[in-house]
């Protein structure tokens, strides 16, 4: 289920790479799930399209 979340926010961010908010989604979700590198990574990726 954990796998299907997160493609769903993937899929989503695909849909509209221009609203934020689903980024955010994605590294909360990253964060819930100790994944913490990854968390950093979609961060710094969020910045750079700033």
């Amino acid at each position: 289920m954990i796998d299907s979340a997160e493609k769903t926010i993937k899929m989503v961010i695909d849909s509209d790479e221009n609203d934020i908010e689903y980024k955010y989604d994605l590294v909360r979700f990253l964060i819930e799930e100790n994944r913490f590198e990854e968390a950093l990574e979609e961060l710094d990726n969020i910045k750079k399209h700033k």
